[in-house]
């Protein structure tokens, strides 16, 4: 007889599909081979066989390329090969209710790696953790049985424990129940979730519930995959009649009959609500409140509820005489303690409670009424509808992005049409509102290296037209769409950068996008022998690339390990600290300090670990999802891991999950059951806490090991939330302006698929805000419930394009008074908007009154020309001013955002003829629709008109020396004479101004000037801000006569005027002023090094110090074609002005002392734009003649005494006159100010740009031909280079450069503070002048802009330590050349 050996690959094979079509109703066997992959790995059950002893049974799925089945095996011999990720070859098995069911008889072997496509691969995920979708109590009652759902709601009912038998075993039970917008299920909670500690009142989610139903009641059931997690309260609507109140001091209690309803709810309202929708009871006491209110008694309404708390109201049917207003809310806390404090009246605007703190004062009813009345009085009730205007925003965004996840989800991107390629040129437009070119028709996809092409799916045209429609919110930018396998779709279409390696997955917008909760992430990294070369830098990567996905709330931690762990020293050595662009860093600079070296101690590693999370447990412990990521790639030296687990994890109720990454070929069986091990937990008893089994993962392509640890969460366990989440601001590319970003995650066959998000612009979100200045101490601010500050005056401007993002962000930092934290945290509770967790804050100061004109021009056809030459007609003469396009027939009117009601539909939105002729028909009497103007704005324009009258007539002839003339409001009115065009972002307020140093050094010395500290939160360093304060004797101002100046103040401003004697010796330095909120301050700012931690978030005893002033992204107009054939504007006949008094006492001279390459010549006045900065810009550099003087002598310079400001970088003085307008002041006597400080970061100073036509020729000494030269350029890059002294520097440096040979060497220094170089092999030593050098060279040039103080010695020390890096250079051989430019003191 023959034998015949079958083998394996020889059998017959059956694909998953293929047993689907099996019937399977009884057992059937199967003998031939099944190749799949084991997908995941569910519950272990405990069951009795026939013979009445115990057995377990493990649940998972399998997976092929045709299919997905479930299979379970009893034989626990065989749970070593039934790994996550595993290929298994199966014979012998059998096939019952449609799963493979493995016993003792069923052979298992081990196949190389099978490749899964991503639709079957989530199905075999679905069979074991089924798709929780969130649904309405009122859906989920609705729904079939079995229905597997996610409930959320507010517990109203807590019932006992119970105990019930389950095969024979007693299992702990309990009953909840839920209740949302009036419906109410029950819910069994089952094992372990029977003990979780509870509260009615609670918010709860519970996910992965099954509805069963007994006798025709429906309830919820929870399974082995739920979970329970406590969330913020849910919105919802409710209408119906209002017909009983209870009234206190801070809240109306109402008792409401639902429409078609009999019981009553009762709700809590806050009495700036009431007032809001009941104007008319701002006359009303709070002790009269009640009987007034009980009069119009019922009252249909429909309010906006969070639990028992009233968000909105809105009249169904209003009463009489009452007006239907958006619930504007207010909460109002008198502070005390301190002089500033006292003076202050904090005015807090939500959607939500009314709250009064009472501190040392006495606030009753009647203070608050009074309080009410002065604001609407003196601010009008725009600033108490702010929160409700950027209320409605955030419910735009809401809704937009509502939208766009109905059309994704309806649609399952389904579409096989591929869309333009982001990484690749299009055919796109420039545009305005997205700041770069772009395709509004279209929208343009990427994708990392790791997705296959062939298996993406992509939007169709119904989520194109989707987004097409939200562009219609207009602070809404850029919307994209995220998904599980990293597909990016952005609109609309634009070529992006880096798209090849962009994987949004790795995105703090993503991840943030998975829990409720913050995270507390530690990674343990081994840094052992097992992990050198090309392992520890994908390690690193990794680790990094989990750095990333957190964002600002989440908290962060490294334990690195060999024989011994180790983590970062100092303040991150022994707690977490949040993932700043700072922290990332310090751990980026510490991981690529390691090296692989020694062995491997699990257990130090774990130790180091946890003492992480006990050092944060005290602090939110329940409140954050605590994940601990352990990766390594040998085996460990000694020790139980998974004891150490077992005692410090039940220490923390087992609140921690271990995610295990074991990466190489070195691995052996031992060290992966370890690992699997250690993330299942499986020493850990759940009496100390439901222990949450984490994730295994075996890697041997290291390639793959970023993407498995950057996406640690867990895709299908994401509650799909139906409230989006928001991130931090942070910088646009395109704009360069602050953005946040607010995402909803969309579900695909009812399981978590990916985002849908869009990008909000902070600028036009929070218009209103950037604008608040009710007078000298308002301001206003915005925080998340985090504490942290999204808005603040003390942080950059979110318009800032040259910012940089914030660290410290903290509240705290900025509101600095003893009793602020109550305010802070009542007002953690309210938020701007449903689905969003902002609070908005409004500050003014008590008692702050402006008395304003009360006469009211009649509108006038010429009192407003508008300052765009090129959207209305200007009338002639026209003129030159400086090269720009003017008119001397009138003057000209520049509105900022101030001037208007709506300052967000004036910022960013492009102006127009058809605008323009609105404002000026509306002004004129011809409209009679406003087109958003403040009345306030348009009584300024029509009172500053009549001194344009002045201007051209009497002012042009009694003061020529006059450079410009203008006037400007408090409520964004500009009027400029000769009439000019301004920018359109043009703000008068961002403007700062320049300090003297000779005479500040005289005000200190006199005690009048003093310093006071403040810290500078964005640049980490603490500075003195210097303030001026004239004494009780001095109020009148100074005389001195020894420095040669006179200081004057300003009669009802907080403005001086300064005359000052010019002294040739005069040397001034690098620190400038800007205006004060005191009446008689003037202040400006020296820095020092800040001694504190990076990651301190809380700065006791310390003012903050202002923000700089923006940087705005301006556009200029060109205007030498319009120009260059005009006569200035004055007739100055600067020729004619013989002395250097004369020459600078008429508009648009200069007197000229030096000629294009800076030598000395005879002083003489010549056109200002011919000679700026006292030197010639053209080769003829000589005296014009006047007149019968033709052929005289010019006569010698006259020495005088004249008035100054400085104007083009401080190097001629003129006289600048302040007009100031509408704004009588009240003088107040006031005692020490500690309000906040305003210093000035940079050198920008309050005078016009210098128009540069060319740049003198600069001597380049001759180099010789002959021998090897060594050239250095120490090249000035600070303040006084700005501009196109900078452009010609640099063209001058290249020509230098340009003069060298390949045998010559070169090198570069620029400095203002601190002196740079190029890094690199640039950085220390001369370099050939090659095409490659010089190319380097030119790029450096152009990087640089001028900012910043001026140090020649770190420049002189650099320049030198190229030439002692070259051993060519003989001793005293260094020759120096210096050049200046300018006029230089």
């Amino acid at each position: 007889m023959k034998c015949k050996v079958v083998l394996a690959s020889e059998m017959a094979q059956k694909t998953i599909s293929e047993l689907e079509e099996v019937p399977s109703s009884r057992p059937t066997p199967i003998s031939v081979s099944l190749m799949a992959k084991v997908i995941k790995i569910g519950h272990v059950a405990k069951f009795k066989t026939s013979n009445g002893e115990e057995a377990e049974m493990i649940n998972f799925s399998l997976a092929d390329k045709s299919g997905a089945i479930l299979a379970t095996c009893t034989d626990t011999s065989k749970d070593r090969m039934i790994k996550e990720g595993k290929t298994l070859h199966i014979r012998e098995f059998i096939l019952k209710n449609g799963r493979v069911a493995m016993s003792h008889k069923t052979k298992v072997l081990a196949k190389p790696n099978m490749d899964i496509p991503v639709d079957i691969l989530q199905k075999a995920e679905h069979l074991i953790l089924p798709p929780s979708p969130i649904k309405k109590v009122e859906e989920i009652l609705a729904s079939p049985r079995r229905s597997i759902t996610t409930v959320q709601g507010q517990l109203s009912k807590i019932e006992s424990t119970k105990t019930v038998k389950v095969n024979g075993t007693d299992t702990v039970i309990r009953t909840i129940s839920i209740e949302e917008n009036g419906k109410k299920i029950d819910v069994t909670l089952w094992r372990e979730m029977a003990e979780e500690d509870l509260k009615i009142g609670q918010y709860l989610s519970i996910s992965h519930c099954m509805l069963n139903e007994w006798q025709l009641h429906k309830s919820l059931n929870t399974t082995r995959n739920s979970k329970i997690q406590i969330i913020q309260p849910l919105t919802s609507t409710v209408r119906g009649n209002i017909d009983s109140i209870t009234l206190n001091d801070i809240a109306v209690e109402i008792a409401l009959k639902e429409d078609s309803k009999e019981e009553y709810k009762d709700f809590s309202v806050d009495l700036a609500i009431i007032r809001s929708v009941f104007p008319d009871t701002l006359q009303v006491r709070v002790e009269d409140l009640e009987n007034y209110l009980l009069q119009k008694l019922p009252i249909l309404v429909e309010l906006i509820v969070q639990g028992s708390n009233v968000q909105n109201m809105h009249l169904i049917e209003q009463p009489a005489g009452s007006m239907d207003y958006d619930a504007e809310h207010i909460e109002m806390v008198y502070a005390s303690g301190c002089p500033m404090r006292s003076r202050f009246l904090l005015l807090c605007l939500f959607v939500l409670n009314l709250a009064v703190l009472q501190n040392a004062q006495d606030i009753s009813g009647n203070t608050l009424s009074r309080e009410l009345d002065k604001l609407a009085d003196s601010i009008g009730w725009s600033f108490l509808q702010i929160a409700g205007k950027i209320g409605r925003r955030m419910i735009e965004v809401d809704n937009a992005l509502r939208k766009l996840k109905e059309a994704v989800e309806e649609d399952q991107l389904s579409s096989t049409d591929v869309p333009q390629d982001c990484c690749m040129d299009g055919d796109y437009e420039e545009s305005i509102r997205f700041r770069t070119q772009v395709s509004e028709h279209h929208l343009c996809y990427s994708k990392p290296d790791s997705a296959n092409q062939k298996d993406l799916r992509f939007p169709s045209n119904n989520v194109l037209s989707a987004m097409k429609s939200n562009l219609g919110v207009k602070h809404l930018q850029f919307q994209y769409i995220a998904n599980g396998s990293g597909l990016f779709i952005n609109y609309p279409a634009t070529k992006l950068t880096d798209c090849d390696t962009y994987d949004p997955r790795f995105r703090p917008f993503y991840v943030s996008t998975t829990t409720f909760f913050p995270r507390d992430v530690v990674v343990a990294l081994d840094i052992s022998n097992s992990m050198r070369g090309e392992k520890l830098n994908e390690a690193r990567r990794a680790v990094l690339t989990v750095m990333e996905t957190l964002s600002v709330k989440d908290r962060f931690g490294v334990v690195v390990f060999n024989d011994e762990a180790k983590t970062l020293d100092g303040c991150y050595e022994n707690q977490l600290v949040p993932a700043t662009s700072t922290t990332k860093k310090k751990f980026k600079d510490f991981l690529s300090s390691q090296s692989g070296d020694g062995g491997a101690d699990f257990g130090a590693a774990l130790r180091k670990a946890f003492m992480y999370f006990k050092a944060n447990s005290s602090v939110e412990g329940n409140g954050r999802d605590q994940i601990l990521l352990f990766l390594t790639g040998g085996e460990n030296i000694k020790g139980s891991p998974l004891e150490i687990i077992r005692d410090e994890n039940e220490a923390l109720q087992n609140r921690v999950v271990i995610h295990t990454f074991g990466i190489g070929t070195e691995l052996g069986i031992a060290e992966r059951e370890l690992l699997t091990n250690m993330a299942e937990q499986t020493m850990n008893n759940n009496s100390y806490g439901h222990v949450k089994i984490g994730k295994p993962v075996f890697l041997e392509n290291l390639n793959s090991l970023r993407e498995a640890m950057g996406t640690y969460y867990d895709y299908f366990s994401v509650p799909i939330s139906t409230h989006p989440t928001y991130t931090q601001p942070y910088k646009d590319f395109f704009t360069n302006e602050k953005i946040i970003t607010g995402c909803l995650p969309f579900a695909m066959s009812g399981a978590f698929s990916g985002v849908v998000c869009a990008d909000i612009l902070l600028s036009k979100m929070v218009a209103e805000i950037l604008y608040i200045k009710q007078e000298e101490f308002s301001y206003a601010f915005i925080i998340d419930g985090g504490k942290r500050t999204i808005v603040h005056p003390l942080l950059p401007d979110p318009r800032d394009v040259k910012a940089k993002d914030q660290d410290i962000n903290n509240i705290y930092n900025f509101e600095t008074s003893g009793d602020v934290s109550q305010i802070i945290d009542s007002m953690k509770k309210k938020i701007v908007a449903p689905g969003s967790n902002l609070s908005l804050c409004i500050v003014v100061e008590q008692n702050n009154t402006v008395a304003d004109i009360d006469f009211t021009p009649q509108p006038s056809s010429g009192d407003f020309l508008y300052h765009r030459w090129d959207l209305n007609q200007w009338p002639a003469p026209f003129c030159r001013h400086f090269n720009r396009y003017a008119t001397q027939a009138k003057s000209t009117v520049k509105l900022t955002p101030d001037a208007f009601n709506e300052a967000y539909s004036y910022t960013g939105v492009k102006e127009t003829e058809v605008r323009v002729k609105q404002y000026k028909d509306y002004l004129s009497g011809d409209l009679f629709t406003n087109p958003g103007l403040k009345a306030s704005a348009v009584k300024s324009i029509r009172l500053t008109y009549p001194i344009e009258k002045f201007w051209t007539t009497i002012s042009r002839k009694e003061a020529p020396y006059l450079v410009w003339r203008y006037v400007a409001t408090r409520d964004g009115v500009m009027r400029n004479y000769p009439g000019i065009r301004l920018t359109n972002d043009y703000d008068y307020k961002l403007r700062p101004c320049l300090k003297e140093g000779r005479i500040s050094r005289s005000l200190i010395k006199k005690g009048i000037m003093y310093r006071q500290p403040c810290r500078d939160t964005g640049n980490k360093k603490d500075q003195f801000t210097y303030r001026v304060k004239l004494g009780g004797t001095e109020l009148n101002g100074i005389v001195d006569s020894e420095e040669g100046y006179q200081l004057r103040p300003v009669s009802g401003s907080n403005v001086f005027l300064i005359l000052k004697q010019k002294h040739k010796n005069d040397e001034d330095k690098c620190c400038h002023v800007e205006r004060s909120k005191l009446s008689t301050v003037w202040r400006w700012t020296m820095y020092l090094p800040l001694l504190y931690g990076s990651i301190v978030q809380r700065m006791g005893g310390f003012v903050p110090c202002n923000s700089q002033l923006p940087t705005l992204r301006s556009v200029s107009t060109p205007e030498e074609d319009l120009v260059s054939n005009l006569p200035t504007c004055f007739p100055t006949n600067c020729a004619c002005r013989k002395t250097e008094r004369e020459c600078f006492r008429t508009s648009g001279c200069s007197w000229c002392t030096s000629d294009t390459h800076g030598n000395l010549v005879d002083g003489f006045c010549d056109l200002k734009e011919l000679c700026p900065y006292q030197q010639c810009l053209k080769d003829e550099c000589s005296g014009k003649c006047c007149g019968s003087e033709c052929n005289s002598p010019p006569p010698p310079p006259e020495p005088g005494f004249y008035i100054g400001v400085s104007v083009g970088a401080g190097l001629f003085v003129i006289v600048l006159i302040i007009v100031v307008v509408l704004i009588i002041r009240k003088q107040r006597n006031r005692g020490t100010d500690d309000t906040y400080l305003d210093p000035t970061f940079d050198n920008q100073i309050c005078n016009d740009k210098e128009d540069y036509n060319t740049m003198p020729n600069y001597y380049v000494a001759d180099l010789s031909a002959h021998s090897e030269e060594n050239v250095v350029v120490a090249l000035d890059i600070s303040n006084t280079m700005r501009g196109n002294k900078l452009n010609e520097a640099r063209r001058a440096v290249l020509t230098v450069l340009e003069t060298l040979s390949v045998k010559d060497n070169f090198g570069v220094v620029v400095f203002n503070d601190k002196a740079q170089t190029l890094d690199g092999c640039y950085e220390k030593q001369l370099v050939p002048a090659t095409s490659t050098t010089k190319k380097k060279f030119k790029d450096f040039l152009s990087s640089q802009s001028g900012e910043g103080c001026e140090y020649f010695d770190a420049s002189l020390r650099n320049a030198f330590m190229y030439f002692k890096g070259n051993s060519s250079v003989e001793k005293n051989r260094v020759s120096i050349n210096i050049l200046g430019i300018g006029k230089l003191k």
